[in-house]
């Protein structure tokens, strides 16, 4: 890692885990970015699959924009049914130097999406495990991606699921 580079916090889970909660929790001071802000309207979580692909061009575009901006950011999202997604906002963050750090929530907890468990089930499915994730990215090849790490700061603090449970639990 090297001092002074822009820094992309990716969280990635299915709906539930606790994203959004723990980016919260762990980077109030950081922007935030996910597709769920696409479907808030006056204060209320309005979730349609019809307008997903809109909400995934307008993160996309975001990403492009605090990218270029070089701005330290968090992006939350489930990038299962988008595994390509994910590669492109990765893809983004390295065109700009961007020390990138991925982290998968594997737990599961009553969110705020009403997910129809058909969707549910094809999203788990299609979920990029993280080792599947690591392979794509080897840290030979790409030393500046940094799996089942978050960055404080400068401080690097390795957060497993138990450590997520007890700060979620605490929320």
């Amino acid at each position: 890692m090297q001092q002074n580079r822009p820094r992309l916090q990716i969280i990635r889970g299915l709906p539930g885990s606790g994203k959004t909660t723990l980016a919260l929790k762990m980077y109030p001071h950081l922007l935030r970015l996910e597709t769920d802000m696409f479907f808030y309207s006056q204060g209320a979580y309005r979730f349609t699959l019809l307008r997903n692909d809109l909400a995934v061009e307008w993160f996309m575009k975001e990403v492009n924009l605090l990218c270029k901006g070089m701005v330290d950011f968090v992006a939350t999202g489930v990038f299962a049914a988008h595994t390509e997604r994910l590669q492109e906002t990765i893809a983004r963050a390295l065109k700009y130097k961007y020390d990138v750090y991925i982290k998968t929530l594997t737990t599961q907890f009553k969110g705020i999406h009403a997910v129809p468990k058909e969707h549910f089930d094809a999203m788990k499915a299609n979920f990029l495990p993280e080792k599947e994730l690591k392979k794509m990215y080897p840290r030979k090849d790409f030393p500046q991606i940094h799996f089942g790490l978050m960055d404080k700061g400068m401080e690097l603090v390795h957060v497993n699921n138990l450590k997520i449970r007890k700060q979620l639990a605490a929320v």
